[in-house]
């Protein structure tokens, strides 16, 4: 196979994945114990064989608490069932993981003790609770900085507190954060609420805690669970529901791509077809059914191949994985994929990305920041020994075309495309644009944005 090579002088969002090849593949490293278990030589085992497994991301949740879902104190927990990660361990865990090749996140969790739903938080006084979630955030936003984490998550699942209301507070605490943290920032929105977040604009991806609805029943045929993605077959109100095509278009319409802060399915077959683990994906507490590993593989196939060839999906955290090497297994019908059949689904992500690599032109240079200066080309440029038509489209961020191009090229090594200003005077302004580049059997996607 011959590799032919894009440099492209645009404005690029920096982490957009080329056709595919998307940056983060990776689990949320959970646990339930302790507030040192990530200090155990079983936590380092387990972030082994996640890097074994083909994932290349490590998500710490850290998680608060508090009593009731209308209380006012939040607190991290140091005693016993379910204690909140000390810095201490949450800092090893994450050294470690860097230091075998993983990128780091931290993600702030904030449950209620009594077992109410932290989508159904909303204090009794607002004032009082935020000044204590402000603490918390900067306390991590200080962690992830000094233990130089790649993203921090500002939140999760908060909808009761993160409507348009309490958008200027969000606003202002994503600044803050800013401020003292250079890395990724943030926030885990439940499937269901996404929409109605105000405050992306200040963040650097669209996080999604990703249990949508799919169908009824314990389908196990692959292409099923795929159309769902695009038809949802639950009966409800979401029926019909396209959720890719909606993913899709809020991404463009909020200029920032979309990773999947949490995604997951159970390894279980429930006995009411409502209750399936398609159905209602974030359900843990369903026991009437039997444990069933190829429902989980099946679903992690269908939603790997829906969704690593969208150009603007940035990656998936898994809901969850244990820090036990040991965790999982055949007779477990939980959440973690760890030494079951769903396990070798993510095995395969190398060869899906191989035979990915087959048809896409990879870019190789990705800047962050050129700016398109009145009257400058824009220009395009890649590496062949091959003969063959390139044709090239561009498109405005509702995808109506507002330029094409077709050229052909000899063998020359060094294959130039240049896009004169008087073409695109009429066409294009300030803003975000996606282009198409095909060369024979090869192709790619892209964004990038005008300033003017």
């Amino acid at each position: 196979m011959k590799k032919i090579l894009l440099s492209v002088a645009l404005l690029m969002g920096a982490l957009t994945p080329v056709l595919g090849l998307n940056v983060y593949r990776g689990a949320n490293f959970m646990d339930y114990g302790g507030k040192d278990v990530f200090k155990s030589s079983s936590s380092f085992l387990s972030a082994d064989s996640m890097k074994e497994t083909g994932l290349n991301t490590m998500v710490i949740p850290v998680t608060w608490f508090q009593n009731s879902t209308s209380a006012n104190q939040i607190y991290n927990k140091t005693n016993g069932w379910w204690q909140t990660p000390s810095d201490d361990a949450a800092g090893r865990i994450i050294s470690y993981a860097k230091s075998i090749g993983l990128k780091t996140v931290i993600k702030l969790h904030v449950d209620v003790t009594n077992g109410a739903s932290r989508t159904d938080i909303v204090p009794a006084n607002f004032t009082i609770w935020w000044t204590n979630y402000r603490n918390a955030v900067m306390h991590y936003a200080a962690l992830a900085r000094d233990r130089n984490a790649d993203m921090f998550i500002i939140g999760t699942e908060l909808t009761g507190v993160s409507t348009n209301q309490y958008t200027s507070y969000w606003t202002v605490l994503a600044r803050e954060v800013k401020s003292v943290y250079s890395g990724l920032v943030s926030y885990s929105a439940n499937w269901d609420n996404f929409e109605k977040v105000g405050f992306w604009s200040e963040l650097d991806l669209i996080g999604i805690d990703a249990y949508f609805p799919l169908l009824m029943g314990n389908m196990k045929v692959k292409n099923e669970i795929k159309e769902a993605w695009s038809f949802c077959r639950v009966i409800g109100s979401y029926y019909g529901k396209n959720w890719l095509q909606t993913l899709r278009n809020f991404s463009v319409s909020q200029k920032r791509n979309i990773v999947f802060t949490e995604i997951g399915y159970r390894s279980f077959s429930a006995d009411v077809p409502a209750d399936s683990v398609l159905a209602k994906p974030w359900e843990y507490a369903v026991t009437a059914g039997h444990t069933d590993m190829e429902i989980q593989a099946k679903a992690y196939s269908a939603f790997i191949e829906t969704f690593l060839r969208e150009d603007w999906f940035d990656g998936f955290f898994l809901w969850r994985w244990h820090p036990d090497p040991n965790a999982g297994g055949w007779n477990d019908s939980d959440f973690t994929p760890q030494n079951k059949p769903a396990a070798e689904v993510l095995k395969s992500l190398k060869n899906y990305d191989e035979d990915i690599r087959k048809d896409v032109l990879e870019i190789v240079e990705k800047p962050e920041k050129v700016d398109y200066i009145k009257g400058e080309p824009i220009s395009f440029q890649f590496l062949s020994h091959e003969e063959g038509e390139m044709k090239l489209n561009i498109y405005n961020e509702n995808y109506k075309k507002v330029y094409e191009k077709t050229e052909e090229f000899g063998d020359e090594e060094v294959k130039s495309v240049t896009i004169p200003y008087s073409s695109l005077k009429t066409k294009i302004s300030r803003g975000l644009y996606f282009y198409k580049i095909e060369f024979n059997s090869f192709k790619t996607t892209g964004r990038f944005v005008i300033i003017k």
